[in-house]
């Protein structure tokens, strides 16, 4: 066989690549061979899957011996022309399949890195498919794969189509490499590819939906040496803060002032030999995760140089960073950057290929890398700026880097169009940490957008639904409105606690699928059951007084289950929302997209019923013709009532009807139910009724048609045998459709198989299935497609006690203006909400007689949809307006004036009168127009979120998403419960068989007062407090976000908002435990605790208030049974006095469970033994005062340093990581 040519050897190798390509493998190694005539016995074949580029036969041979599955051709040679010219393109494609036939390989590798046009891109990707389909013809499985750089996001002007390509091709090589290209910073020296940084490229990806078991992630075994014009050197042998600062020689690059090119390009082999020349210590840089060393250098500049690099400790790192996310495994620029042949660097080239193997989960090896953790997003922030207090780092401007080409290919790049320089670049301050992830200067993908913000369509939403509709629908039923009073107070009392252990757990919940997400897949399923069941109440009947007690109950029962549903599910949704970015601009977007959503969602929900119920009822309806005499008269013959009050008709007993009775009807319209046998009696039938069938309709016509058309009527005309029989069914003439409607005295019904109310209760049904299964879809969507950000400063840290986090929103000098700002506004939207369709019924259509004098004469619950429809269509059509408004003016000026033209607004309900519809409709949608610019609160309010941090050096986004949703709930409880029982007590009547009964005025006023005074005076008082919100620039918020950086770096930073320096607290083991005591108490109790060292006062302070808390909690709640089984509930001048008490029992409720975990730390303070603990007192109590907590995450960060140490058998203070020695 060695006599035969080589390409006919070749056949066997080709034979077992096919079976290995259909075996597959199950941890790819990806790796480029660029070295021809060398010998590859050096490669580590027992890791290694896939060569690319090189197809030289030894090789291809080697590796064959070895089993290795597979190698690629070098597909650069796909130049414009291939991708543009179909015919070029269709030729190449034919030679790439015939080389990959003749020299044995199995497949091509694409590493395109121009500037393509959109047109350009596409092609690329078509380029792509079409190599794929032809190699798949010819080969068995073979492998496309396609290298990208290390971020989507525009590097090097490469925004090319990844979801396409990613589907086109098997593997999608991700460069995480050269990430100093551009340097818009300060010129200095860092890693060639930092960690967190590396991660983040990769979560992009993942986010534009790309399968991560798609990518794989290229590791580089190259790194930089710089030549330092200046700057100082560090003390060798020591990390840390000590590091030297290389300042470079600015080498501009796509029009960034500095780049890597300043530097020289080194294999992993030559940085080994230049340490064993120059003697020099490896020092390891912790923010960057990588390796470095500097050596005295006569040729530069500065006298001496500094080397960057990747070692098997950082390799490492990388490879189990694409074990943890997922991906199909790692490769590397390039295999011969390592010495295969040297005994004295034997050692160093078989750790780095043992690096590159498949991770155990969560298993840990001798250095400590092995156990990775996610990065968080405090982590990137400071991580990815690559800077020090007292070092600065070259600043990374994620969206413009370009990625480096491999050795060779730098020349060929810099032919490229310029990317525009970083203007934010000169803003920066010098020497001071910023934030420069793609959280802060990136764009979130829209697909991430929206599948977050798709659930707000049913959230706020339903609640929206419930106020507006289900109260009035729920009193047609018959409900009492004391009880539903009662109830809606009950459910936000329980809201008052349950919702901060909501958001306590969200926030210190630690699992694989991360903090939020849980709740939201296993609540979702609970939230849809309940409001499905809510707006489905059972068909009992109620008492002869027209009274239904099942219906309040059934009220009762699920509007508390669901709101509890609604706790679990949509607090730690809407925590997840600050997430999602850091950027000042992107949080308004992300906003936005929310609010729309959620505007969407009010929309339907203010439509749907009304639409839904129209058309169960108009299903089967049909128009007849009844006579006048039938409704105006009496039994006799004359038509004694007219003009006057309709009646319903009455039938003599041969028809074979039963007397036909009036049914529930909206104001406005007669209604009439009569029920008849299906044939006339027989004396068979009179024997066994229970054979009969009988059929029920019900008339329905408005009492203006009924009026106009009757008082034409020639009296001689209406005779008793024209009614002689059922309805319809007669000999008279108004029986005959055709003749009817141009004959005088007919009046044309509406016929209708079932009455309104039973139309509105499965109307409400349907549209409580619609978005209960939307809601489900939605948020599994969004459970699959977000994925949460990792803080590993909040992972680390303990379990913080309930209290301390209760009530650590209280101390956040930001949060408290926007606080009171949303309570004021929820107090006056409540009222506003609770009293709307009081406000339309027996104030602006009253009788609707004045209405139809004016030619505005509509039905009331129309005039309801309509306004709310303008009020919704108003707030989506300015959603993008105030979004605009925002990028121009900022947030916070945005908001103020958002508030002013709502109060505004509010002030002009003031000037409708009775009759006047139209103009209350156009009032709605004027104020309709602050509604949509609602998402600035919610973004200001993730500012503040940062702002906590930091103060406390950890993300608590769950609790204050509580915050601002529980204290505008507390207040709502008096603002939806106590008008409707002040109403009540004024001696409001109820309709009557589902008639509006005319009210006193007495109730109109105070109808129009809460409506239109009390939202606006709620709102002018928001509009003073929100003035004082602090974080009001761009600029603060980059202030913030520096001291976050600072702080990760355990250095101070002072709070932009007071000028005080803060330093996060370093708590040793011990003191961990005994600073979440001191947590439980304010900082005079502390400074008091300190001076006296007796805790005696702080025991008997808790306990007398708990002991208060109990006794109000008894008593209430036994008022409130004793008022309720007095039937104080069914007497209007009382009924408010129990809904008053339940209030007052919530919160007695709340004050037991926070004074009894008060007092428990309290009787844990002798234990602690406070009287040693004199410092850590006052270091919590300082901490305190500037509005921290006492216990920080640098805890758990600290313990985990010690145990490190301990199991390196090292001293305390001992370099982070392997031990330095010579190379």
């Amino acid at each position: 066989m060695g006599n035969l040519p080589w390409r006919t050897r070749l056949v066997p190798v080709v034979l077992l690549m096919a079976l290995c390509a259909s075996l597959g493998r199950a941890w790819e190694v990806f790796g480029f061979a660029v070295e021809a005539n060398t010998t590859y016995e050096g490669y580590d074949w027992s890791l290694l899957s896939t060569t690319a580029w090189n197809i030289d036969p030894n090789l291809i041979r080697t590796a064959s011996l070895h089993g290795v599955c597979r190698a690629v051709l070098d597909g650069r040679s796909a130049n414009h022309s291939v991708i543009n010219d179909p015919s070029v393109q269709t030729a190449w494609i034919s030679e790439r399949v015939q080389e990959a036939a003749e020299a044995g390989a199995h497949g091509i590798n694409f590493d395109l890195e121009d500037c393509l046009n959109a047109s350009m891109s596409a092609a690329y990707t078509k380029l792509v498919q079409n190599t794929a389909a032809a190699f798949q013809g010819r080969f068995s499985k073979p492998q496309i794969s396609v290298d990208i750089p290390w971020s989507p996001a525009g590097v090097d002007g490469r925004n090319y189509d990844w979801l396409g390509l990613s589907q086109a091709a098997d593997i999608l090589f991700v460069m995480a490499y050269d990430m100093q290209s551009q340097i818009w910073g300060s010129c200095v020296a860092s890693a060639n590819s930092p960690l967190a940084q590396a991660r983040h490229g990769l979560e992009q990806y993942l986010q534009l939906g790309i399968a991560a078991d798609k990518m794989v992630l290229g590791l580089p075994w190259y790194g930089y040496k710089y030549s330092c014009i200046r700057g100082h050197k560090g003390n060798e042998g020591e990390g840390g803060d000590n590091r030297g600062v290389c300042q470079l020689k600015p080498v501009a690059f796509r029009g960034a002032p500095c780049s890597d090119a300043a530097g020289q390009q080194i294999c992993f082999k030559d940085v080994m030999r230049l340490l064993q020349v120059t003697g020099s210590h490896v020092q390891w840089d912790a923010t960057q995760q990588a390796p470095f060393f500097d050596f005295p250098d006569s040729s530069a500049p500065g006298g001496w140089s500094q080397v960057w690099f990747d070692d098997e400790r950082s390799i490492r790192q990388k490879v189990a960073l694409a074990s943890q996310l997922g991906l199909q495994g790692v490769g590397v620029w390039n295999l011969d950057c390592l010495d295969y042949t040297s005994s004295n660097h034997r050692n160093h080239t078989s750790v780095m290929w043992k690096a590159l193997q498949d991770p155990e989960p969560g298993a840990c090896n001798d250095t400590g890398v092995g156990c990775f953790a996610h990065a968080s997003s405090v982590q990137l922030r400071s991580d990815l700026s690559g800077q020090r207090a007292d070092r600065v780092r070259p600043q990374q401007a994620w969206t413009d880097q370009r990625q480096q080409p491999r050795a060779g290919m730098k020349s060929v790049i810099k032919q490229q169009l310029a990317a525009p320089p970083d203007k934010e670049a000169q803003k920066r301050t010098p020497g001071v940490p910023h934030r420069t992830d793609s959280f802060a200067k990136g764009v979130i993908p829209l697909r991430t957008k929206l599948a977050w913000g798709a659930p707000a369509f049913a959230t706020s939403s339903l609640t929206f639904l419930i106020a507006v509709y289900l109260t009035d629908f729920y009193v047609s039923l018959g409900a009492s409105l004391a009880f539903l009073s009662f109830f809606t107070a009950l459910a936000r009392s329980c809201d008052i606690l349950v919702d901060p252990v909501m958001g306590w757990a969200s926030d210190n919940t630690k699992t694989a699928w991360g903090r939020r997400r849980p709740f939201m897949f296993l609540g979702c399923f609970f939230y849809a059951a309940l409001f499905t069941l809510l707006l489905s109440p059972p068909r009992a009947r109620g008492h002869e007084d027209g009274t239904n007690p099942y219906a309040a109950f059934w009220f009762g029962i699920f509007y508390t289950a669901f709101y509890l549903a609604d706790t679990v599910t949509n607090v730690p949704y809407e925590a997840l929302g600050p997430e999602l970015s850091d950027s000042y601009d992107e949080r308004s977007r992300i906003y936005f997209v929310h609010k729309f959503f959620n505007m969407l969602g009010m929309l339907t929900a203010a439509l749907l019923p009304f639409l839904v119920t129209y058309l169960v009822r108009n299903s089967s309806s049909s128009v007849v013709y009844l006579d006048c005499a039938a409704v105006y008269r009496g039994p006799s013959s004359s038509l004694t009532n007219f003009p006057g009050h309709p009646e319903p008709p009455f039938y003599s007993t041969s028809t074979g009807c039963e007397q036909s009775t009036a049914c529930d009807a909206k104001l406005g319209v007669f209604c009439f139910m009569e029920s008849y046998l299906t044939k006339y009696p027989t004396l068979s039938l009179l024997r066994h009724p229970e054979r009969a069938s009988t059929e029920t309709y019900y008339f329905e016509a408005t009492l203006s048609t009924m009026n106009r058309t009757c008082a034409q009527t020639a009296t001689s005309f209406l005779t008793a045998s024209t009614i002689a029989t059922c309805a319809d069914r007669g000999a008279s003439v108004c029986s005959n459709n055709a003749v009817a409607k141009d004959t005088p005295g007919c009046i044309p019904f509406k016929r209708y198989t079932q009455s309104a109310l039973n139309a509105e209760r499965e109307g409400f049904s349907i549209v409580g299935l619609f978005f209960g299964t939307y809601f489900i879809n939605a948020m599994l969507h969004c459970v699959w497609r977000v994925q949460e950000r990792r803080h590993k400063a909040t992972e680390a840290q303990s379990m913080l006690p309930f209290i301390p986090s209760t009530l650590r929103p209280a101390k956040n000098l930001a949060f408290r203006p926007l606080l009171m700002g949303w309570s004021l506004e929820a107090l006056g939207n409540s009222a506003l909400v609770t009293i709307y369709p009081f406000f339309i019924r027996y104030v602006v259509i009253s009788d609707g007689t004045l209405a139809e004098q004016r030619h505005q004469s509509i039905d009331p619950q129309v005039c309801m949809g309509l306004g709310v429809m303008g009020l919704l269509l108003a707030g989506l059509l300015s959603c993008p307006g105030w979004l605009y408004l925002a990028s121009r003016l900022g947030k916070y000026k945005t908001w103020l004036i958002q508030n002013f033209i709502g109060a505004a607004t509010f002030l002009l309900f003031f000037l409708p009168r009775e009759g006047d519809s139209v103009v209350v409709i156009m009032l709605m949608f004027l104020n309709g127009i602050s509604l949509g610019g609602g998402f600035m609160a919610h973004s200001l309010m993730a500012d503040v979120v940062d702002y906590d941090e930091l103060l406390n050096g950890a993300r608590s986004e769950g609790i204050f998403c509580v915050f601002s949703t529980l204290i505008p709930k507390f207040v709502s409880i008096p603002a939806s419960s106590l008008p409707l029982a002040l109403i009540n007590l004024l001696g409001f009547i109820p309709p009557v068989d589902g008639i509006n009964q005319p009210q006193s005025n007495q109730v109109r006023v105070f109808i129009r007062f809460i409506f239109a005074l009390l939202p606006f005076l709620c709102s002018s008082i928001s509009l003073c407090i929100k003035s004082t919100f602090p974080i009001r620039t761009k600029e603060m918020l980059d202030q913030i976000h520096e001291g976050i950086a600072l702080h990760q770096r355990g250095k101070p930073a002072v709070d932009p908002l007071t000028g005080n320096e803060l330093r996060l607290l370093k708590l040793s083991v011990e003191e961990e435990k005994d600073a979440y005591v001191y947590e439980h108490f304010g900082a005079q109790w502390l400074g008091r605790l300190a001076v006296t060292g007796n805790p005696t006062f702080i025991v008997m302070w808790t306990g007398g208030t708990l002991l208060f808390c109990v006794i109000a909690f008894i008593t209430t709640t036994g008022l409130v049974c004793y008022f309720i089984s007095q039937g104080f509930m069914g007497q209007q001048h009382y009924a408010i006095i129990p809904i008053t008490l339940v209030i007052l029992a919530g919160a007695a409720l709340c004050g037991i469970v926070v004074n009894a975990l008060r007092m428990k730390a309290g009787l844990k303070l002798k234990d602690v033994g406070f009287q040693e603990q004199t410092e850590l007192i006052q270091r919590v109590q300082e901490a305190k005062v500037l509005g921290q907590r006492g216990a920080y995450p640098t805890t758990m960060a600290n313990r985990g340093d010690k145990q490190l140490r301990q199991r390196r058998q090292e001293p305390a203070g001992a370099q982070e990581g392997p031990k330095e020695s010579r190379a």
